[in-house]
């Protein structure tokens, strides 16, 4: 009996890894990963690029330019359709006119709504279109055709900062319904040009593929690195030092520690900035709903721009840490931010497509050259991705203000900040299937949570956010603490220390490091963060209460 408990207190301690929220963290890693190559979902590969580019002169009547747009669309004998090859695409359908002539500028910008990409057409197109609508029914069918099969176009070239990187062509195709040939339905047809140097391709396609890289490495050395060292600690726990016979190790999302990379926002804010021939397919295919596939593609194209907002909220930390504006600002879940422009991107180039109002201050914002037959196409791609890089700021703002109306007040020994429930929405559901097969158990509900002191400093001194714009709870790590007998004895949050500003530059509010404390073997296997509240201990006669941060063994950076 006694040889029994003696082999029993000699057991190591194992430690499990959570295999559903390892599978979940390596499809997070995967996704950050390949995140620079899904631009290839519209894009062309640069394998596939046409050697020649395509004719950039500055003529409204390039008919090798129409005659090449007209053949991709007759590769569909649809009245409305959409097509796409690797240096061009076109989106058309037909639209009733009216047979009276339409004299005015507001008729002509209420019936060029109806138009295809009305958004993107510079004064040579507008023009165009307001002298087709000027005429009636009867003067449109006398009109002499500017093709040999009745088509009236113009063209357009689109500039970004005065070098030409695309073309535009817009035609008209009456379709005869009498003997006289007299007719209001006319097929109405808008293509462009996303032809880039095949050098160009190949020289972005490996910039995507090193950043790629360069983000797999930043993961495991920002991130995973860190369990390695918990695992080690945590399995140098042995009785009689710990009541625990066994850790298991929940994993997080990474994602937190890729966007808080500066270099990683600013090349993917440079990279989008190098796609803007796509970024105009991205919006024709938002401006239609008669092929909802491809309106998906361009939203998910489209999602893209949240990389300006990921860019704004990680370098207006200088500013916000500069001026003590912490508090103003709500985290953002950065992986909801994620899900939410691949919706909200969509429904926006679509409203700017097609709103009066809106069509209309975009084509304000275009500048065109003497003839008209070209335009800058900067301002508008600028416009269209600050409203939608915006958007988190907007969000940040709004939900403090929120938050502010409706405060929560919580007990300063609530275990509130170390439940599982206290996360960004991805990983709340995640945990939610972790503990689906013993929720129906009240030890679920009545185990001892610890950890996520963070959490709390921040209520006390936003602060110590290093980051107050992004949230990193996805990627906070949560430890099960199972005692000898299999019960789940407690739970434990831990959050990386990285995350903590320690105020070093504000001696009122800078907390201490200490690292060669004597504190108990458990707690001594991660770093926490102590309270101190004695008066002869702080620092400032007027604060109640301090803290210090105490590493853990072999230089953990997971602390409670």
């Amino acid at each position: 009996m006694m040889a029994r408990r003696s082999l029993a207190i000699h057991t190591p301690v194992r430690v499990t890894w959570s295999r559903l929220s390892l599978f979940w963290s390596v499809c997070f890693v995967l996704n950050l990963t390949a995140m620079p190559l899904k631009a290839y979902f519209s894009e062309t590969f640069p394998w596939h690029v046409p050697p020649l580019a395509p004719d950039f002169s500055l003529t409204p009547n390039d008919v090798a330019t129409l005659e090449s747009l007209q053949s991709l669309a007759q590769s569909q004998p649809h009245d409305t359709g959409f097509a796409r090859d690797a240096s061009a695409y076109v989106l058309w359908y037909p639209i009733e006119l009216p047979a009276q002539s339409i004299p005015d500028d507001v008729g002509c910008m209420h019936w060029m709504l109806a138009f295809p990409a009305a958004a993107l057409y510079g004064p040579g197109l507008r023009q165009f279109v307001c002298a087709y609508l000027a005429r009636n029914a009867s003067m449109r069918a006398a009109m002499p055709s500017t093709t040999n099969n009745s088509t009236f176009f113009r063209c357009q070239v689109g500039l970004v900062v005065g070098v030409p990187s695309m073309k535009f062509c817009l035609w008209l195709a009456p379709v005869p319904v009498n003997a006289a040939g007299i007719t209001t339905r006319v097929i109405v047809a808008f293509g462009g040009t996303t032809y880039e140097p095949p050098a160009f391709a190949y020289l972005k396609f490996a910039a995507r593929l090193y950043l790629c890289g360069f983000i797999a490495r930043s993961v495991w050395a920002t991130y995973f690195v860190h369990y390695n060292t918990l695992r080690s600690n945590l399995q140098a726990t042995s009785p009689p030092l710990s009541t625990y016979a066994r850790f298991d190790i929940h994993v997080g999302d990474p994602t937190y520690l890729v966007l808080s990379h500066p270099w990683v926002t600013l090349f993917l804010l440079v990279e989008i900035y190098s796609d803007v021939a796509y970024q105009g397919l991205s919006s024709v295919r938002c401006s239609q709903l008669q092929d909802l596939w491809q309106f998906a593609l361009g939203c998910l194209y489209g999602s893209r721009g949240v990389w300006f907002g990921y860019w704004a909220m990680r370098y207006s930390t200088f500013l916000v840490k500069r001026w003590h504006w912490e508090d103003a600002f709500a985290a953002v879940d950065p992986g909801l931010l994620a899900t939410a422009s691949a919706f909200y991107a969509g429904p926006i180039f679509y409203a700017m497509s097609n709103i009066g109002p809106f069509v209309h201050l975009l084509q304000t914002l275009f500048s065109s050259n003497q003839n008209d037959t070209a335009l800058e196409i900067f301002p508008v791609w600028l416009c269209l991705f600050i409203t939608i890089g915006s958007m988190p700021l907007v969000y940040s703002v709004g939900r403090k203000w929120l938050l502010r109306r409706r405060p929560r007040v919580r007990p300063a020994g609530s275990d509130t900040y170390g439940h599982a429930s206290f996360n960004d929405l991805k990983m709340r559901v995640l945990h939610g299937c972790l503990v689906r097969s013993y929720a129906r158990s009240t030890e679920h509900n009545t185990v001892p949570v610890e950890g996520g002191t963070l959490y709390r400093l921040y209520d006390i001194h936003p602060g110590y956010k290093k980051l107050p714009l992004i949230s990193h709870r996805g990627a906070d790590c949560f430890v099960d603490c199972y005692l000898p007998d299999g019960t789940l004895g407690k739970k434990m949050r831990l959050s990386l220390l990285g995350c903590l500003d320690r105020q070093d530059r504000d001696p009122k509010w800078a907390l201490d490091l200490c690292e060669s404390c004597q504190r108990s073997a458990t707690a001594a296997h991660v770093g926490s963060i102590s309270s101190i509240t004695h008066g002869d201990q702080l620092r400032d006669p007027e604060k109640t209460e301090a803290f210090k941060v105490h590493m853990g063994a072999n230089g953990c950076s997971w602390v409670l």
